[in-house]
């Protein structure tokens, strides 16, 4: 029977100590891609309280269109906490194949091939859905509802670093792939992490000057 940890059937509290557990599943992965989830779910809170809203009338197109882009990208990323356990589970399954002799050793090595290449497939997906998000978070942080810019600032501190452990588990795998498509992985993700980095830092960097209280100077 499937044992994989679906975000939306257990509750927070049961998908950390299933984490926290001798348990395989889940894993970098899965956690990575639940974080970025989360992620998701600020900037998107903030465009809910900004789409429909009549102060913001100005924005409200953009608003419902970035809204549509972010709710399916945190969608996407909870399905992928189990992608990522089922590409686990085949490299397991391809691990634990007979290697008594040449054939069953070519046979295990095909096997592996073929299943770390389905393993690579769930982490690099969750970098570009992060990265979609990414490529919008400065427009949200200029539009969106004030009240809500520390939950978009939320998702700017979180997405880099949830793309970044999801790229671990592409980096685990990516040596199933041939040197060209290596070499394509490798030059789309570190592009994209760059990208997603710098976006996210600037805004950030801003909301965090903008709620951090100054110090007043001390009388003299």
């Amino acid at each position: 029977m499937s044992q994989e940890p679906l975000v939306d059937t257990v509750t927070t509290a049961e998908f950390l100590e299933r984490a926290a557990s001798r348990k395989p599943t889940p894993g970098g992965g899965g956690i990575a891609a639940l974080v970025g989830a989360a992620a998701a779910s600020m900037a998107e809170m903030a465009l809910n309280f900004t789409a429909g809203n009549k102060r913001f009338a100005a924005v409200d197109q953009q608003a419902r269109e970035h809204l549509s882009l972010v709710t399916s990208q945190r969608r996407r990323l909870q399905e992928l906490v189990a992608a990522d356990a089922r590409g686990y589970g085949a490299v397991a399954a391809a691990l634990k194949m007979p290697r008594d002799n040449a054939q069953q050793k070519s046979a295990r090595k095909s096997a592996m091939n073929a299943a770390m290449r389905e393993a690579l497939e769930p982490p690099l997906e969750m970098v570009r859905s992060m990265a979609q998000i990414g490529r919008i978070i400065e427009e949200i942080a200029e539009y969106a509802n004030p009240n809500l810019i520390g939950d978009v600032g939320v998702a700017a501190a979180l997405l880099p670093g949830a793309a970044r452990a999801a790229v671990l588990n592409v980096w685990a795998n990516v040596s199933a792939l041939d040197a060209l498509e290596r070499a394509a992985v490798v030059k789309e993700v570190t592009e994209t992490l760059d990208g997603l980095d710098r976006a996210c830092s600037r805004v950030a960097s801003k909301i965090e000057d903008e709620l951090c209280p100054k110090e007043e100077p001390a009388d003299s």
